[in-house]
């Protein structure tokens, strides 16, 4: 029941921001990697380099659906990568489990395999 003074607030407010932030950095980017051009059709490569751009501005809905369809047209293990980053985003855990896995059980000799089993342990943990 105790007044917030208009001081505290916008510190609160500062914090609050800073937060959001520091939880903005470390969420995954995109993988880095364009998928190769044998993995992918000149259409697929279409709807991937649109899915970039609209995660690049936050529209993480159009960038889904684009990562989705170019998916639908190949079987590039960085798909599900970028999906399952998209996920985490749009605040969906066990849809992001699902397509890190998806990239671990595509991508064998995945470089980042430990980061990412760990990214999963951290969702599963939060969608409990």
């Amino acid at each position: 029941q105790a007044e917030v003074t208009p001081k505290e607030r916008k510190r609160i407010e500062a914090r609050l921001q800073a937060l959001h932030e520091l939880s903005e950095r470390q969420r995954p980017p995109l993988e880095a990697t364009k998928p190769s051009v044998a993995a992918m059709s000149t259409e697929a490569r279409s709807f991937y380099d649109r899915g970039v751009k609209l995660f690049r501005v936050k529209q993480y809905a159009a960038a889904q659906a684009a990562f989705s369809a170019a998916l639908q047209m190949s079987n590039a293990p960085e798909l599900h990568f970028n999906l399952a980053v998209v996920a985490e985003r749009m605040n969906r855990a066990q849809e992001a489990v699902d397509h890190y896995r998806a990239y671990l059980a595509a991508r064998g000799d995945a470089k980042d395999r430990d980061r990412i089993e760990e990214r999963i342990g951290m969702l599963q943990t939060m969608g409990q």
